[in-house]
């Protein structure tokens, strides 16, 4: 953990970022990697053939839109309409995300990815740091997969805590691995940290919707492929065009200390 953002009360703030289109440009060259990594895996352990499709900001995979999907979610959806019988998904399941993990960790082994890292977010990274908010992520990613995105972007480290789509079929349940996973960082640090003072970031209405279910605020960002109004429609306790002008204090205020 970075520091602590209440150091005087003995109390922390969290700032849960999801990946693609909120940290990452939607169909970069790593997202991309990565689902070409899965194809392969699908391929590799069940003989099913998946053709991943970019239209705009979306992803498609067999006619179905991507968007909130899990790395455990998209792998079942493509066994499903290969006709695999859903008895066997599960530990199909399982070695596809080992196979992927493995493929994609040896696959960006010293990349230099910053360039797809969206405006802002290497900034407001460094700003949460600098102030000791704890940071973690909500992702439909893998958790060696976020891993390997997160250090070729620069950013590695995030994944320390959060939750992860490596099981994980719905949105909700990562999100709240994620603030368990944040709570948990405070509490070794012998700090107390509230669902009132996480905030998740994300860039899709089920993002906005897992954080509602796990019970902290959220902050919509109209990087990926909804828009804005799409956004509003679910909620957020925020929306904004990018991250490139949004502060510390924008997310929590007066709440949070001088930097360290």
């Amino acid at each position: 953990m970075d520091g602590t953002a209440r150091r005087g009360d003995g109390r922390a703030t969290a700032v849960i970022f999801d990946i693609d289109g909120t940290i990452m440009r939607p169909g970069c060259g790593l997202q991309r990697l990565h689902m070409g990594t899965m194809a392969d895996a699908i391929e590799r352990e069940a003989g099913v053939a998946a053709a991943f499709e970019y239209v705009g900001g979306d992803l498609f995979v067999r006619g179905h839109n991507l968007s909130g999907f899990t790395d455990a979610g998209t792998i079942d959806l493509i066994l499903d309409r290969g006709g695999v019988p859903a008895a066997r998904r599960p530990g199909l399941r399982k070695r596809i995300v080992a196979t992927m993990c493995r493929r994609m960790t040896g696959a960006a082994e010293g990349l230099d990815a910053r360039g797809d890292v969206l405006p802002g977010v290497a900034r407001l990274v460094a700003d949460l740091r600098r102030h000791g908010v704890i940071i973690g992520l909500s992702t439909g990613n893998a958790r060696a997969v976020a891993g390997c995105k997160m250090l070729a972007a620069g950013l590695g480290g995030l994944e320390a805590g959060g939750g992860f789509g490596d099981r994980h079929l719905l949105r909700a349940d990562i999100a709240r691995d994620a603030v368990t996973s944040v709570r948990g960082l405070a509490r070794a640090g012998s700090l107390a940290l509230s669902r009132a003072d996480i905030v998740l970031i994300g860039d899709t209405p089920s993002d906005v919707l897992a954080a509602r279910a796990a019970g902290v605020r959220s902050l919509a960002v109209s990087t990926g492929a909804a828009s804005a109004d799409r956004l509003r429609d679910a909620g957020p306790g925020g929306c904004v065009a990018s991250l490139a002008d949004v502060t510390v204090e924008d997310l929590f205020g007066t709440r949070v200390a001088s930097p360290l």
